[in-house]
Parts: C-alpha cells; structure tokens; sequence
C-alpha cells in the first residue's frame, strides 16, 4: 500500500463464538510458549519495539501495573512467539493475550489484548498464528470475545477478520473508523461501511 497518513480513530471488534475461530499455525523455525515468571521484560521488549510505548521501562510499568501479581492467570492466557534454537538460545519476538474483560458493564467475556510482533519479523506471517494462539487460551474460558483496536493497525484488522471478528459500530467516531478501514482493506465484511 502507498504510503498515506492515517488518522487514528479507536475501533472495537466482537467474536460471538470464538470456538468457531480457525486455527493458524507458526512457519518453520518459529515455536510458541505461554507466559513464565520473569517474563515481563520480554513483554515489555517486544510492545516497546512493535511502537505501543516509547520505551521498555514505560512498557514494563505498565506491565506491573496492570498484570503485576498475576503470574499464575499470566501462564494460562499470554503466549509469546520465538525464533531460534532453545537450546543455544532464542529471541521472543512476539506476544498476545488470551485476556478477559468488561464488555458492556454487566458481563466479563474474553478479550484478545496487547498483540505485538518485533518490527523486524513482522510481515513474515506470523500474525494469524500468534492470534490464533491467544484465541486458544480464550476458548478454555469463554464462548464470546472482543477486542480494540485502532485505524492505523489495519493489518491486524484484516487478521482479526479473518478469525470471524466484525465491526462494533457505537457512535459517529466508530462508523468514521470503519468507513477508513473499509476504505483501506477492501474487505466484504466491511464494505456496508463504504
């Protein structure tokens, strides 16, 4: 795509059946793992990288601050993706969570949150699977989902289409982001939005 400036406008997504989600699976040389104690500077190096914070040491206060004492629910809904070999050594390269969340103020429900690829693999096909991953986690412990996300990550939203996520439209500036997106990714699921 051509280079063009893109407003940012934030956008939510729902899944009404995320075990209906397919399954992506990582290319050769890549492996998956869920969260370890100490994991948060890996975290906070991979959002950091991928522009979500200016820094690491911003990226990890935020982790402490919204995850801190929570390694055990860590375990069993972050993932991180990995290349190189295990046993020499290996470089995370990407995260995603597997998260919950408040819906609508009345219900808790799964929520695909913070999914971030080091810059230098991203557009190597790594996305799907790494969400695909974090969908995993979310089928154990709920049949719906959503997420947010914003008009400047189109590349996720086209992933996020894929695993069956649509447009949640609630006011005038989330119809605007859909009509950017439609707009940007030609997608069928986004074209009443054109």
């Amino acid at each position: 795509m051509a280079q063009r400036q893109i407003e940012y406008v934030p956008v939510k997504m729902f899944h009404p059946d995320i075990r209906e989600a397919p399954l992506f699976t990582l290319p050769e040389g890549f492996y998956s793992r869920t969260y370890r104690p100490g994991d948060k500077s890996e975290w906070a190096r991979v959002e950091s990288s991928a522009g979500e914070f200016g820094s690491e040491e911003e990226a990890r206060s935020h982790f402490e601050a919204e995850f801190g004492g929570r390694d055990e629910e860590l375990h069993k809904r972050c993932v991180f993706i990995g290349h190189g070999d295990r046993a020499i050594g290996d470089r995370t390269i990407g995260t995603a969570m597997g998260w919950y969340g408040d819906w609508d103020g009345s219900k808790v429900i799964g929520r695909i949150h913070w999914v971030g690829i080091h810059p230098e693999f991203q557009g190597r096909g790594l996305g799907r699977p790494l969400v695909s991953f974090a969908v995993e986690c979310l089928k154990r412990f709920h049949n719906t989902a959503y997420l947010l996300t914003q008009t400047t990550s189109f590349r996720g939203v086209r992933v996020y289409l894929d695993f069956g996520f649509r447009p949640v439209v609630e006011d005038e500036e989330s119809k605007k982001g859909w009509r950017i997106l439609a707009e940007i990714l030609k997608q069928p699921a986004l074209e009443k939005y054109l």
